[in-house]
Parts: structure tokens; C-alpha cells; sequence
């Protein structure tokens, strides 16, 4: 279970290890986000590559093998949007930990100055089997690698 039963359960005194939590989560978000980026450009990039090489050597062959490591990157993203969404629950539960301690403008001054937060997503998981399933159903990505894919099956029977 993701975050541990153990974060949540401070005290009233504990409100400097909850701010520097959040502040630890919020960095780990945006480099979370930072993965992300450089997974799906390598991603583009492997596909640009194969692709060209296979029509250059009008290999089709080549092209259909190009389908298993644009499948691999596309589960590397998803583990890695897996623990965005994870961390993006906890501070959530941050936010309302720090806000029901009556610290509402200190809270109010950090949620300004880090932005990055999904307030308005209500369905985040807590579980990492649930957060995997939502990052690897994500219709962006799902959309991006299945229009690659079907590029690299059009491309191996155009060359045939």
C-alpha cells in the first residue's frame, strides 16, 4: 500500500515534517513528470529510427521486430506514471492533513507556489496494482504507441 499507514498519522506538532513531506512529494512529482517526457521521446525516437532503417533496407521484418521495444517503452512509461499518480495521492492527503491542522494560509502560500497538484481529480488510487491499471489505460498514451504501432504494421506490408 502506497503512501504507508505511517506518514498520516502525526500529531499536532508534526506540522514541519508534513510540510517538508509535501515538499519532498512535490519534487518527486515533477520528476516523475521529467521520466515521463524522457521516456516518450526515446520512445519517438526508437520508432523514427527503426522505421527508417527498415525502409531503407526494405526489410519488413525489421519493421514488425520494431513492435516489441515500442511495447517495452510503453510499459516503462506506465510504471512510471504509476508512482506519478501515487505520489500525486499522497499529497493530496497532504493538503487535507495540513489543512485540517488550521494551517490554512501557510498551506494556501504552498499550494500557490507549487502548482503542479491535480486538485480536481477525485478518482486518484491508493493501491500500486490500481494506479499501474490507470497509467497503462491512459488514453493519451494508449492513442500516442497504438498509432506507432499501427504505423510499423503499415509500413512492414507497404515494403512487401
Amino acid at each position: 500500500m502506497f503512501p504507508p499507514d505511517w506518514i498520516m498519522t502525526g500529531e499536532d506538532g508534526d506540522a514541519n515534517f508534513f510540510i517538508s513531506l509535501y515538499q519532498c512529494d512535490i519534487f518527486q512529482l515533477q520528476k516523475q513528470l521529467s521520466n515521463l517526457l524522457l521516456v516518450r521521446g526515446w520512445a519517438i525516437t526508437l520508432f523514427s529510427a527503426i522505421l527508417g532503417f527498415a525502409i531503407a533496407e526494405k526489410n519488413s521484418l525489421l519493421s514488425l521486430m520494431g513492435i516489441f521495444p515500442i511495447f517495452f517503452l510503453y510499459l516503462l512509461e506506465s510504471v512510471y506514471d504509476k508512482y506519478r499518480l501515487l505520489y500525486s495521492t499522497r499529497i493530496r492527503d497532504i493538503e487535507k492533513k495540513i489543512f485540517n491542522k488550521k494551517l490554512k494560509t501557510f498551506a494556501k502560500n504552498l499550494a500557490d507556489n507549487y502548482p503542479i497538484v491535480d486538485r480536481d481529480n477525485k478518482n486518484l488510487p491508493y493501491n500500486e496494482r490500481e494506479a499501474f491499471m490507470k497509467a497503462l489505460l491512459l488514453p493519451s498514451r494508449v492513442i500516442l504507441y497504438f498509432i506507432l504501432l499501427f504505423l510499423l504494421v503499415v509500413a512492414s506490408f507497404w515494403m512487401n
